[in-house]
């Protein structure tokens, strides 16, 4: 790549960034507050009591107004709950809170500093669908992950005025991307312990990553046998998980010094797991506590149920797939069809990817033949895995837990470029026919 392209790249990336800042900044309000809404409330009382000096403690250590949260008007009884509810928790993966103690730690408790960085962190990460688009495909990969960054930050791109955890984990995923890529040209070991570390980064941010370690591996088993022995191949993974689990070492060993118990990243997975996986998830296939909160005797729900309830959550899981064996594949159908289908923008997003991809295979199927009268301007993609990784973990972790709207809204970010680049290549690939004629395409010459 000459640097007049590289040139146009820069400009193209500063663009998109520059316009997706000001769409943000424009858009949303960067207010000093916090709502109590959901789980807000737990991200904003961690980080406030890390930058006091608590600890990762939940409730009020500090006064109340210290917090700066709102609406507790609204939920008659959670302000009580919140003074009252102290000590050490950990119920939240700690990337996302002790991030933001960082934040407080130099500038106050003052959420106006957060919302403000995740602008800047949710503009970066549209503006790095350029280099990435780069990556995949070239010099015109880079126009089209510009125009998907744009698509990004107008559509679908979850809102960073609100204390989510989205734009730093989106941003981790991003940088675990450009890790990938850094492995696959080296091959070294050295970078395949970074990408341990960067997909560790990942897991204590937010576990929706949790099966991307198991993808990667399989992939790398299956599909890169060109990578030495048998000898060669264990010590890569090995090196792999070594980084993984290092650098999440820390803080399990930290978690255990407070809770006397074996936490990983978080003590989060037993509620996902069955709270996605009881008798009322079978109509939506979403979250569903119902079971341990508001009917917690009701033994017509299995994890209630005397022999059952007081089970390690795993062989409860396992006690109601094997109960509802015959209705399962239904779940998981169901799981998967409200995933993708919360709005017409994911469903376009993932027709478009896969025709990408469709189209993909065809180019390779008929490569030095006619087709290339088509598509001989486009390079042959590089890297293009990487989405269909995230994509087999949307799948996998909607399965597994529940269909879930912030799950699918993260992983759109890696779908779009290859869903805008199907459509010009699907474009492309029509307007070469009319062009060229039928004679042309399908007949050597």
């Amino acid at each position: 790549m000459s640097m007049g392209r590289k040139g146009i790249l820069g400009v193209l990336f500063f663009m998109v960034f520059g316009v997706s800042l000001l769409f943000y900044t424009l858009t949303y309000p960067l207010n000093d507050e916090v709502s109590c809404k959901g789980d807000s409330l737990d991200y904003q009382s961690l980080a406030v009591n890390v930058a006091q000096g608590h600890g990762y403690q939940l409730g009020a250590l500090e006064g109340v107004d210290v917090y700066r949260m709102t609406g507790f008007e609204e939920f008659p009884g959670l302000r009580e709950n919140f003074e009252s509810r102290r000590g050490y928790d950990f119920y939240r993966a700690p990337g996302y809170p002790l991030f933001m103690s960082i934040i407080y730690s130099f500038g106050g408790v003052h959420p106006k500093y957060i919302k403000g960085v995740q602008m800047i962190l949710s503009a970066f990460s549209a503006a790095l669908l350029v280099l990435l688009g780069a990556l995949f495909w070239g010099d015109r990969g880079g126009l089209t992950g510009g125009l998907a960054g744009l698509i990004y930050t107008f559509f679908y791109a979850p809102a960073p005025d609100i204390i989510m955890t989205e734009s730093l984990l989106i941003v981790s995923m991003l940088v675990w991307v450009l890790g990938y890529i850094f492995w696959k040209r080296r091959r070294s070991m050295l970078s395949v312990f970074v990408l341990g570390v960067l997909t560790a980064s990942m897991f204590l941010i937010k576990e929706i990553c949790f099966f991307i370690p198991m993808i990667w591996s399989a992939y790398y088993i299956l599909f890169l046998k060109e990578d030495g022995g048998r000898m060669r191949r264990v010590g890569v993974l090995s090196v792999f998980f070594c980084g993984l689990f290092l650098t999440m070492l820390p803080w399990s060993l930290y978690a255990r010094s407070k809770t006397g118990d074996v936490v990983i990243t978080t003590t989060h997975a037993k509620h996902a797991l069955l709270d996605g996986n009881n008798e009322d998830s079978f109509a939506k296939g979403n979250w569903r506590a119902d079971w341990r909160k508001e009917r917690a005797h009701d033994i017509r729900y299995l994890y209630n149920r005397p022999g059952i309830k007081d089970k390690p959550y795993i062989e409860q899981y396992a006690g109601f797939l094997w109960e509802y064996r015959r209705d399962i594949p239904k779940l998981f159908i169901t799981k998967i069809k409200r995933a993708f289908t919360y709005n017409k923008l994911y469903f376009w997003c993932l027709f478009f990817m896969a025709g990408y991809y469709a189209l993909q295979w065809l180019i390779y199927l008929l490569k030095g033949g006619p087709l290339e009268q088509v598509f001989g301007g486009y390079k042959e993609a590089r890297f293009i895995e990487v989405p269909v990784f995230f994509f087999l973990d949307l799948v996998l972790i909607t399965v597994v837990l529940f269909a879930y709207e912030r799950f699918t809204s993260v992983f759109m970010i890696f779908f779009l470029p290859c869903a805008v680049h199907g459509l010009v290549l699907i474009g492309h690939f029509l307007f070469g026919i009319i062009l060229n004629g039928e004679k042309s395409l399908f007949k050597r010459n």
